[in-house]
């Protein structure tokens, strides 16, 4: 499996979307704000061989991307995957304020209280969102991710077999994120991104974003119901996205107060086939139901969650924006302003794309995915490196081993030749400075007793001078819902009485303390339950905290 670190500087890569009916690719600037693209490329995904993001004939799938990407001269051979799929989970999640390169592992700490699965199956990454720092709110808002080990290996065998190496893989949500936050357009704004068979929400403010979900169905359910109507007599999913595109298919409401065919006589042929008309656009429209509830569901949730922040807009980005009157139908049935999005802004297109009339909007993911991936990377990948790191490293000391030992031969003979000149010059200086051995020994002799201080104060040295910085990292430490009632420092122990909402905040609590940087025992025992009414689950208890011993007790066990 071949991978380039996503740290590594590189000016272009490919980046690849391939959706169940569409595979689009573009020749992109990478991890660039304001990017240009420099080649693309659109085609009908082979039959069978992609389900729900999961690569099932790779080889087909390589054969075909290898021929359309020669086809177009694209021959970069650093490649972005971003992958729609369902299987994907994410959770928004708020952790303490940390640095950035233990980001990471704070959410694999927590990884299980975020999704019900087997860690060890799954690929975890995040998306940070937002860091608060003020006396209302302190944390770092993350949106965490985690994506099947097996999805994420498909990508990398298939890279394999095109002899390309990946740069990262990305999430479809992450990729029209990073697009869409850089449109500079005020107020919060909710934008749908309708693929062919999954639907991305996302609401922003400004460029924050401030809740994402994934919805399972897209523009393949309005294409079924096109395909399922004889009156527009098409076969494929590309047949129906060019009805619904290039005719008004879809209506202005679900429900018309007035037939448009009434003014036909019933028995003519031409009131027939309005009718059947009128009633396949119906049809057609009425697929998009599940659709608008689902967006009225999240707008109620975000309004109940935010009561203070009101949507402005709704933007339709993705397949759904090719649909004619898609629009009109959301704006008319939700009743907010809704518009489709057309042009990409800080995104700059080669010239003979702007030429040719490209449809920016239909590479937004295929963008974003170059512009701040996530890295999904399979366990097997990082195990390889890391073996491939070890193997190297003897090589590369051998090498400097050669090089220093010939630098160490050089350098030795010339320190000769300038030792022996610096001897006889010192022979000559110790002549003229023979008193100095006098002072000489009295500086041994001072600094002999300032040692022997130095000892004497490292004995005297007790808990009670790291007291303060003890009680700092014992506060950042302290779960919400336990509280110190008392603190006793004596003889390096610190005794505490706690008072926890629950034991298992208690057990908590304690194995915190455990991890505090100068505690080497911890002593736990006198609990109690609480008799206070309402108060049941409560606790008290005694921990003692002790500075040198060695050995964890529990009075209780």
């Amino acid at each position: 499996m071949s991978r380039i670190g996503s740290a590594v500087m590189m000016k272009r890569v490919i980046s690849i979307e391939i959706g169940q009916e569409r595979t689009r690719i573009c020749e992109v600037d990478y991890r660039k704000k304001n990017p240009k693209v420099y080649n693309h490329i659109t085609f009908t995904t082979p039959p069978d061989v992609i389900d729900d993001g999961y690569i099932r004939d790779k080889r087909v799938l390589a054969a075909v991307l290898k021929d359309k990407m020669e086809s177009v001269n694209m021959r970069n051979t650093k490649v972005v995957f971003t992958i729609a799929s369902t299987k994907i989970a994410n959770r928004e999640a708020t952790i303490p304020l940390v640095k950035e390169n233990r980001i990471q592992e704070v959410v694999m700490a927590s990884a299980n209280d975020y999704f019900p699965i087997d860690v060890n199956d799954y690929n975890i990454t995040y998306l940070e969102l937002e860091r608060m720092n003020t006396e209302q709110e302190k944390g770092i808002r993350l949106l965490v991710l985690a994506a099947p080990s097996s999805l994420i290996k498909t990508y990398y065998e298939l890279a394999d077999l095109l002899k390309l190496s990946i740069v990262a893989i990305d999430y479809v949500g992450n990729s029209s994120y990073q697009v869409v936050k850089n449109q500079k357009e005020e107020g919060v704004r909710l934008m749908v991104q309708m693929n062919d068979q999954s639907t991305i929400i996302n609401l922003l403010e400004t460029n924050c974003l401030l809740l994402q979900r994934t919805l399972p169905y897209g523009t393949d359910t309005i294409a079924q119901a096109v395909i399922h109507n004889s009156v527009f007599n098409v076969e494929t999913y590309i047949e129906a996205m060019e009805v619904l595109k290039n005719e008004e298919v879809i209506n202005n409401q679900f429900t018309l107060f007035e037939e448009n065919y009434s003014t036909f006589t019933a028995a003519s042929e031409k009131y027939n086939n309005q009718l059947m008309m009128e009633n396949a656009k119906e049809d057609v429209t009425s697929s998009l139901k599940l659709l608008t509830s689902n967006l009225n569901r999240v707008i109620d949730y975000f309004t109940t969650k935010h009561p203070g922040k009101a949507i402005s807009k709704i933007v339709i980005t993705g397949d759904g924006a090719l649909v004619n009157n898609m629009e009109g139908l959301i704006q008319n049935e939700i009743g907010i302003e809704t518009s489709k999005l057309t042009e990409l802004t800080n995104i700059t297109f080669a010239k003979e794309m702007e030429l040719a009339g490209v449809d920016q909007n239909q590479y937004l993911s295929c963008i974003g995915a170059a512009m701040q991936p996530l890295d999904f990377v399979p366990k097997e990948v990082l195990l390889k490196e890391t073996k491939e790191k070890t193997m190297m490293f003897p090589l590369v000391m051998l090498g400097v081993s050669i090089v220093g030992a010939f630098t160490i031969f050089l350098s030795s003979y010339l320190l000769y030749r300038q030792t022996v000149t610096e001897g006889n010059r010192l022979e000559e200086k110790i002549l003229e400075v023979a008193d100095i051995e006098e002072i000489y020994n009295n500086y041994t002799s001072t600094k002999a007793k300032l040692g022997n201080l130095e000892v004497v104060h490292g004995n005297t040295e007790n808990v009670s001078e790291h007291l303060l910085e003890f009680l700092a990292e014992l506060e950042s430490k302290t779960p919400k819902g336990c509280n110190v009632e008392s603190l006793q420092l004596s003889s390096g122990d610190i005794t505490m009485q706690v008072v926890a909402s629950s034991k298992t905040l208690a057990a908590k609590y304690i194995e915190s303390l455990k991890t505090c940087e100068r505690v080497k025992g911890v002593t736990c025992g006198g609990f109690s339950g609480s008799s206070d009414a309402g108060d049941s689950d409560k606790v008290s208890f005694t921990v003692v905290c002790n500075f040198g011993q060695e050995e964890v007790k529990n009075a209780d066990q």
